[in-house]
């Protein structure tokens, strides 16, 4: 089985990809008085017997503070039982520059747990028709596999560090595009580690990625790209979202320079100035596996 805490995320507008990692990278602070609040369901369902749950809560304070909070849930059909994480975030503004921090769980659950903790600063140019957002970022995560043994239980524990860098350039006030690189690093050497555990199929995705790819990668990632773009139209309350990630895994017993490939396309439509719907498509590659189609729907409300 595979987890992917939500901390390490990273996204273009914070205001409707709502991340733990970063609450508030491009929006406004908060007046010294007043708050808002959001709140977004999003469910994926897909071949394999897949689906995800991903609840997130959003609060913005006085004074440029912000909380947020986000449970995802995801199952397949090699899945023993559901697996949960819960990630708790906080930011502060300051002007144009944004410092976050979140702490993510993923509860016991088809003999792994694991948690996560994510810090990082976002900066953000003063010119709202051509602004420019910089994100840096550090997410480390430890995960515990247990190996079941008929005599006794192993409790195999691996760190993985991870340094991520986002650019987003808005053009015209209406096109926002996103390039997205991380770079992973482990306590172990992963290759010795699954010939030494003789189980191949012993590979974990760790905390570095979107919660919308819990339990889909099966490994461990060495580097990561993802570009993605996103139109605002002025006609209508609509926005269309479309992003490509390639993630290249470290080798293991499992074999060598294996890679997955994410497409996502997402339409979100304004019904008021307090909900937001949206429809989603995601295809999902990654080598010697079959390829899953997932479909989704969200629905987000603000006070």
């Amino acid at each position: 089985m595979t987890w992917a805490a939500a901390v390490g995320a990273q996204t273009i507008d914070a205001t409707i990809d709502q991340s733990p990692t970063a609450p508030a990278a491009a929006q406004a602070p908060a007046p010294a008085s007043g708050t808002d609040v959001s709140l977004r369901q999003k469910n994926l369902w897909g071949n394999q017997s897949y689906w995800n749950s991903d609840t997130y809560v959003a609060a913005r304070l006085p004074y440029g503070f912000d909380l947020n909070a986000e449970f995802n849930d995801y199952k397949d059909e090699s899945s023993t039982q559901a697996t949960p994480t819960t990630t708790f975030g906080a930011g502060w503004t300051h002007g144009l520059t944004t410092l976050f921090a979140s702490y993510g769980i993923s509860s016991l659950a088809n003999n792994s747990e694991g948690n996560a903790t994510d810090v990082g600063v976002t900066m953000k140019s003063d010119d709202r028709e051509f602004r420019t957002i910089l994100t840096a970022d550090v997410n480390v995560t430890h995960d515990d596999q247990y190996l079941r043994f008929p005599n006794r239980t192993v409790d195999q524990g691996i760190t993985e560090r991870t340094p991520t860098m986002s650019l987003t350039q808005r053009f015209f006030g209406a096109l926002d595009a996103n390039v997205t690189l991380s770079q992973s690093h482990y306590n172990v050497d992963i290759l010795a580690l699954t010939e030494l555990l003789n189980r191949p199929r012993y590979q974990k995705l760790l905390g570095a990625n979107d919660s919308s790819l819990a339990g889909l990668v099966d490994g461990f990632p060495d580097w990561t790209a993802k570009y993605q773009l996103k139109y605002y139209f002025d006609e209508l309350p609509l926005t269309l979202k479309a992003y490509y990630e390639t993630i290249h895994l470290v080798n293991t017993a499992n074999g060598t320079n294996q890679t997955s490939d994410v497409e996502d396309y997402v339409a979100e439509y304004d019904v008021r100035r307090w909900l937001t719907v949206g429809l989603e498509y995601q295809h999902y590659r990654q080598t010697s596996q079959p390829t899953i189609d997932e479909y989704g729907a969200s629905a987000a409300v603000r006070y």
